[in-house]
């Protein structure tokens, strides 16, 4: 069985030069500032305009 730790500095690090990349092909205009939201954004895939969020099975309480 293979473990896994997760290390908060190594993934900042990556993090980081995940964003130099970025702002590297940014600058020399490889990809535009559209292409690079749309590649970044998390959920470009998701058709929001189909999204609907139903609570009609939450009480809230306050």
């Amino acid at each position: 069985m293979r473990v896994s730790y997760f290390d908060p500095a190594q993934r900042a690090a990556e993090k980081a030069a995940a964003r130099l990349a970025d702002d590297e092909a940014l600058a020399s205009g490889r990809v535009s500032a559209a292409e690079l939201n749309q590649r970044n954004f998390a959920f470009a895939h998701v058709d929001f305009s189909k999204v609907r969020i139903d609570f009609s099975d939450h009480i809230p309480s306050l």
